[in-house]
């Protein structure tokens, strides 16, 4: 991967909105993954910000971090690009979600 394909902490944070405490507590829960430089500093793929924001949807609609973990999880077995799954998953959760609260009385 060329270095210019590689975002700092603080690029991810500026460009995600999230602060940098919530993306490392993220990696901490193999949400998503960084690399180190050989000052130990962490460099993310530009991925990781689309799997951030399935992450910030998949809250919006109600599910834990524990329950998007698991879910990608179970996705990765099936296909290499697993966000997308989920990221589909949580799409058709939200439409539902929406149309319940639309039809309820």
């Amino acid at each position: 991967m060329d270095k210019q394909d590689l975002l700092t902490i603080g690029e991810v944070s500026t460009r995600s909105g999230l602060a940098p405490s919530a993306l490392r507590y993220y990696e901490s829960l193999g949400l998503i993954t960084s690399t180190r430089t050989s000052g130990d500093r962490r460099r993310f793929a530009r991925g990781v910000l689309r799997r951030v924001a399935v992450i910030r949807a998949a809250q919006q609609v109600g599910l834990s971090l524990d329950q998007v973990g698991s879910t990608a999880k179970r996705a990765a077995v099936y296909t290499v690009g697993a966000f997308a799954v989920v990221g589909l998953f949580f799409g058709v959760k939200a439409l539902l979600v929406w149309a319940w609260h639309r039809i309820r009385p």
